[in-house]
């Protein structure tokens, strides 16, 4: 474009290609180039439930195949190796690599290599983004929960649920990734994470759980690069070795990690791993960490023994393993005969910065006594020093455990099983521990499971003591999720949304099929310290419902409670969509949080599309969003804020070669702050006419206006254009401005300024190469 202003000139113009084919019969490669760079894009760009228009009335599948924050995006495959540039995830920890293991999303240049013998990946990026890790304890709510930093880089994060061992919390025993939309969904620039389903506070034998969040925020200064490598290789059929070095070059401080790992087949069931690592920072304090792990599994015979230790100065946040620890560990059994087992665990653990220790041994003999009846008796031994060896045992050392326990477990039935468990020390009275319990499938992937626990400690079995007592009691459900398609495919509505789309939009994580269509998600939790501080007193409770049996609607609704020490607080969620007719569909959906202390976080969206079917002459589009914010809690400066947005795009093919476009856009929002209150708004309407004269030339008209502080601002803008279509994928147009304005964040494109401009454009994609493949982002059918 070429635009003049007061007789000065400037020019400007912006060339984009997408492009996706094959050559050398197994070569496969994709390409997009944009000239214009968008400073506001975000990594791994995709569908984006929580911002524009929540319905558009069809149902085509949206894909995003060539996903890069830069202008550019490349990438060659050939029987599983690759290489490409553009956004990425470096490679996740694996079993045999977890100190050394190096989780980021990046934008940049990666390889990756894989053959019969082995695997190695190597990446590169020069930006200055760095990495923030938050990791907070669930709360037997969906949320919200509130990331460290607001301005974190959208789409960047990594959301895993930890569960960690009660006993040693420095091990974690599962971690389960998240996928955006699909099981959380997480606000722009509040940082505000809500997910799909309650996150418990402890699982169904426990035990910890916690969120963990790593995500990029943008840095200033200077760019600097950050680099990796590493591999994997079998130079054997029972031996594997591996290696990875990390550096990052930030200019506070460069920072490296360096790990080594080998594992061994033993013989059939029984493996050896060992692990190597240690970090730099700046070369100013270095640290090292070691694993070992020895793994056996027979009909007779199963055990697990493993060692970590670390140095109060290694620092890896996706090593998942605390600074300055010690941690062993045995688990095994061993079948005597065929109704009886003998049951052995051990278990060290250790703060090294501190030196406060504790170590622990049982031993216990089951036995099925009745056909659907096992009984256990065993004896359990453990010490703590005086100074604790983790915070949940402080004020209440040293200690130590000379313990009976007795359980009993009965089957009910083929699909589920009822326990009780007690334990006693044999010297001291006052340290106990008893439980109560079971689990039903009450689906083919869905299991309930309800457990009560009264125990003198608040660090789990090994840690019995006089001066800790609590209640302890979770109700939940879990499920075994099938594939991505398949949840989608339950929420798709005929001809109106895609499932996905869907899914991200309204959907739930519900885990009990009660028929078909008809899914409930419930939980229930209470900790109750009856003697000891440290912990507080909490109850949770929730309850899901979503309805997807009829083809032309979808519902959830959600409602949870959680009253602890520090507050009380209530969130709720519905959502519904309808294919109103065959030309109308709707989507409304609205979530609150409320706590009891004078906060308030409040979001409702609504929205219409009008798609005439049989005449295709009218396609229209309605958007209509409310957010409320209130925060009188003392927390945080006093503030409330309020913000309406409504928006509509409407199209009308009003003949053959007459079309019309328009756009009406408003913004309200208040923000008051103690007594200062203030409002702002803005309007913006645009209609622009366009007519075919012949197939190749064709005349617009363009008017828009913009008004502001409740309409006594005022902008205008005044236009015509002519364009010509050199070739099916070549047109130019020149146009003038009488007068026009310029908006980034309501008016898009850079042509509306006054003066005169000149447009040219070239639609350069696979067609006119004539290769096989389309486009990544444009939105294909799936009827």
């Amino acid at each position: 474009s070429v635009d003049s202003d007061d007789g000065r000139y400037t020019a400007a113009g912006r060339a984009a290609l997408f492009a996706r084919g094959s050559f050398r019969g197994d070569y496969l490669f994709t390409v997009r180039i944009d000239s214009e760079e968008d400073e506001r894009a975000r990594l791994f760009r995709d569908i984006r439930p929580e911002e524009l228009y929540p319905i558009y009335g069809d149902a085509s599948h949206k894909a995003f195949d060539a996903q890069s924050r830069n202008r550019f995006y490349a990438r060659i495959d050939r029987n599983g190796t690759y290489l490409m540039f553009g956004d990425y995830l470096t490679p996740r920890s694996s079993d045999a690599r977890r100190l050394g293991s190096f989780n980021r999303s990046l934008n940049g240049l990666r390889h990756h290599y894989e053959s019969d013998r082995g695997t190695a990946d190597a990446f590169v990026t020069r930006g200055r983004s760095a990495q923030v890790v938050d990791e907070f304890p669930g709360e037997g709510v969906s949320g919200p929960y509130t990331l460290s930093q607001s301005d974190g880089l959208l789409n960047s994060e990594r959301v895993e649920i930890l569960t960690r061992d009660r006993n040693q919390p420095s091990l974690i025993l599962q971690i389960e990734a998240m996928t955006r939309y699909v099981d959380y969904s997480i606000e722009p620039f509040s940082g505000r994470l809500i997910f799909k389903r309650p996150i418990p506070s402890v699982d169904a034998n426990l035990n910890p759980v916690s969120i963990r969040v790593a995500y990029e925020i943008e840095g200033g200064g200077e760019e600097f690069w950050t680099y990796g490598a590493n591999g994997q290789v079998k130079p054997t059929e029972r031996i594997e070795v591996g290696a990875s070095f990390v550096r990052d070059e930030a200019p506070l401080g460069t920072h490296e990690i360096m790990s080594a790992n080998g594992s061994v087949k033993i013989s059939d069931g029984t493996f050896l791993v060992g692990e190597f690592a240690r970090t730099d920072s700046a070369g100013a304090s270095s640290g090292d960490a070691q694993r070992v792990e020895l793994r056996h599994r027979s009909n007779a015979v199963a055990f697990r023994a493993y060692g970590t230790w670390t140095d109060s100065t290694f620092h890896n946040p996706s090593a998942g393993v605390g600074r300055g620890r010690v941690e062993l560990g045995f688990r095994g059994r061993a079948a005597i005969d065929e109704k009886t087992r003998l049951l052995g665990e051990a278990l060290r653990t250790k703060d090294r910065r501190t030196d406060g220790s504790r170590y622990g041994v049982q031993i216990g003999v089951e036995r099925e006594v009745l056909d659907d009846v096992r009984a256990e008796v065993g004896f359990r031994r453990a010490e703590e020093s005086a100074i604790p060896a983790s915070n949940a045992t402080a004020g209440a050392t040293p200690n130590e455990t000379n313990a009976v326990r007795v359980r009993v477990t009965g089957d009910v039935s083929s699909n589920g099983s009822v326990f009780g468990e007690y334990e006693q020390d044999i010297v001291r009275g006052d340290q106990r521990r008893a439980v109560v319990g079971g689990d039903y499938r009450i689906a083919e992937r869905a299991r309930a499971y309800a457990q009560h626990e009264f125990i003198s400690s608040f660090a789990g079995p090994y840690g019995l003591n006089p001066d800790q007592q609590q209640h302890s009691t979770v109700f939940g459900l879990t499920a075994e999720y099938l594939k991505d398609a398949f949840v989608f495919s339950e929420y798709r509505m005929r001809d109106a949304i895609s499932g996905r789309e869907a899914q991200a939009a309204i959907g739930l994580r519900s885990r009990w099929l009660l028929e078909d269509g008809l899914q409930l998600d419930a939980s229930f939790e209470r900790v109750n310290p009856i003697k000891g501080t440290g912990t507080s007193d909490a109850t949770a409770l929730g309850v899901g419902i979503e309805y997807t049996r009829n083809p032309l609607w979808r519902g959830t609704v959600r409602a949870e409670f959680r009253t602890s020490q520090t507050g009380e607080q209530l969130f709720g969620s519905v959502g519904f969509a309808r294919k109103l007719s065959r030309d109308w569909s709707m989507l409304g959906r609205s979530t609150v949080s409320v706590f009891f202390d004078d906060r308030i976080y409040e979001r409702t969206q609504l929205g219409f599309a009008w798609r005439e079917t049989d005449w295709n002459r009218w396609n229209a589009l309605m958007r209509y969003e409310h957010k409320y914010e209130k925060d009188e809690s003392g927390l945080a400066p006093e503030h409330r804020r309020e913000t309406h947005i409504l928006s509509l795009h409407g199209h009308h093919q009003a003949s053959r070669v007459w079309a019309i476009r328009g756009q009406w856009a408003s913004k309200v929002a208040r923000d008051a702050s103690g007594d200062l209150e203030t409002t702002t708004d803005a309007h913006l309407f645009s209609v622009r006419n366009t007519v075919d004269l012949t197939s190749r030339w064709d005349i617009g008209l363009i008017g828009r206006s913009l008004f502001g502080e409740g309409f006594s601002s005022h902008q205008y803008g005044l236009g015509a254009e002519i364009g010509f279509l050199v070739t099916p994928h070549v047109r130019i147009a020149g146009g003038y401005n009488l007068f026009g304005f310029n908006d980034e964040d309501l008016v898009t494109g850079g042509l509306t300024d006054h003066g005169l401009y000149l447009n040219f454009g070239l639609k350069f994609d696979e067609h006119l190469l004539g290769l096989s493949g389309s486009s990544g982002e444009a939105g294909a059918r799936d009827e």
